[in-house]
């Protein structure tokens, strides 16, 4: 079998529509400024401890519609440890868009992003053994790979890893944004530094039950959808869940395997439900009375940070932010959830009052509305909007309150004023004709009925009444 290697130069474009390129080492390098586009066909390599796939320079660029990178190491060692990236990002600005295809690697990493690039999943798969998106850096300032600003966005698609973490984070002002797709793992996502924000999709944990293991140099968390955990260089870490589902024998949660002091703990801010939107969703697979939904190991520092979401198991008060509800009651759907009083905005009217049961209310409450015309108007339109501006059902002048603010609007309209009605007057019959004498003489009938019509207008002028006398 023949090897293929493949270089893009600076400001070059390969497109591969079809065919398989192979190589024993790595098989593709996008050179700094070069590009890279794959539609179809394959690309495979052997060497999973050193070689890779493709490999990316600074400000090169690679999008992914289709086709397949495959490791297919040689005689694995199930002792050894792969690192090695089907896709490696390893210069200043370099750029990774995948909308399509799949990336195989049953030993060794998805795609691995080192200093300030940039990764984006819009659809396609990535099936990893270890991790199936990696974002890194080095400390050395005269690195290519040095700093951790890795970006890292998930619109869609499906990310899964067999061992690991399917998303590690670990680059001090590196971002992680998921918006859509199903990412799943022994761990989702773990954050080791930077910031994450969760607005949509599905993060599933697979391993069980949880466990935090100090390490410098890798991942922590076992069996955790969201894991937090500070790094040994103590950076700040942010985190933000304002959507999305997840799920795993703990969904969400935070320890300090380096056991870093307080000070470096209290550099973690974590934030969960109203920032950005809808409730979240959090599942614990974990069968046992009391089980954690959210466990946080420095929970005298790290607290008062619950503001909504959907829960199986009750949360824990002290995570709960102030103003908003223990979570003690079960939905429609079987999930405790947090909420607070929500406000009742009523837009000014005009030609009547609008008011309503309560000026703030909890999520699932009803809300009655007494809506009151001025004197010849009446009600023309009833609206409820909610904060993002989504409509809400109004039956009969009440609304159940979601869990958000909404402002009512009522429209009136005049009442149209009656017309009058014009009388309609019967014509008067015609003499009946007959022969003879008689028909020049009415005078002289004899057997002939002769009916007057008397007309009597109503003294309102808006009718009339007919009355017929026979004589």
């Amino acid at each position: 079998m023949w090897s293929v290697y493949i270089g893009v130069d600076e400001n070059a474009t390969f497109t591969l529509n079809e065919g398989r390129i192979v190589n024993d080492y790595q098989t593709m390098t996008v050179e700094s400024g070069g590009k890279f586009v794959m539609n179809g066909g394959t690309i495979a390599y052997y060497d999973c401890e050193g070689g890779g796939g493709v490999k990316m320079r600074e400000n090169s660029d690679f999008v992914m519609n289709g086709g397949e990178i495959v490791a297919e190491c040689q005689a694995p060692d199930p002792d050894v440890e792969y690192n090695v990236a089907a896709v490696t990002l390893a210069g200043k600005n370099a750029k990774f868009t995948m909308d399509g295809g799949k990336i195989d690697v049953p030993y060794g990493m998805g795609v691995a992003a080192f200093g300030e690039t940039e990764v984006i999943i819009n659809d396609g798969e990535i099936d990893a053994y270890t991790m199936a998106i990696s974002g890194n850096g080095v400390t050395d300032p005269s690195h290519p790979n040095y700093g951790g600003k890795a970006k890292i966005t998930v619109n869609g698609g499906k990310l899964t890893s067999a061992s690991d973490v399917a998303i590690y984070a670990p680059s001090a002002e590196g971002k992680t944004i998921i918006n859509g797709g199903e990412i799943t793992g022994k761990t989702g996502i773990e954050i080791r530094a930077g910031e994450l924000e969760v607005r949509g999709g599905t993060i599933t944990a697979t391993g069980a039950p949880n466990t935090s293991t100090g390490n410098g140099n890798g991942t922590t968390s076992d069996g955790v959808a969201i894991a937090i955990s500070q790094h040994n260089t103590k950076q700040n870490i942010k985190v933000t869940v304002c959507s999305g589902k997840m799920t795993g024998y703990l969904p969400l949660g935070e320890a300090n395997p380096q056991g870093n002091d307080n000070s470096d703990i209290s550099k973690i801010t974590l934030i969960i439900g109203e920032a950005c939107g809808d409730e979240p969703e959090f599942i614990s697979t974990n069968t046992e009375n009391g089980a954690d939904v959210i466990k946080i190991e420095n929970f005298d520092i790290i607290n008062k940070f619950v503001k909504g979401g959907r829960y199986s198991h009750k949360v824990p008060a002290d995570f709960i932010a102030d103003g908003y509800t223990e979570p003690n009651d079960k939905d429609e759907g079987g999930m405790y959830y947090v909420t607070r009083p929500h406000d009742i905005n009523i837009a000014a009217a005009t030609n009547g009052t609008v008011t309503a049961s309560d000026d703030s209310a909890l999520k699932g409450d009803e809300i009655e509305l007494t809506i009151t015309p001025a004197d010849g108007y009446e009600i023309d339109a009833i609206t409820v909007k909610d904060a993002d501006g989504a409509a809400i059902t109004v039956t009969n002048k009440k609304f159940v309150m979601p869990a958000k603010d909404v402002t009512v609007t009522v429209a009136f309209k005049k009442i149209p004023e009656e017309q009058p009605t014009t009388p309609t007057i019967p014509e008067t019959p015609e003499t009946p004709a007959t022969d003879g004498e008689n028909a020049e003489n009415p005078d002289t009938y004899d057997d002939i009925a002769v009916w007057f019509v008397t007309m009597g207008a109503s003294i309102a002028g808006l009718g009339a009444v007919i009355v017929m006398k026979k004589f």
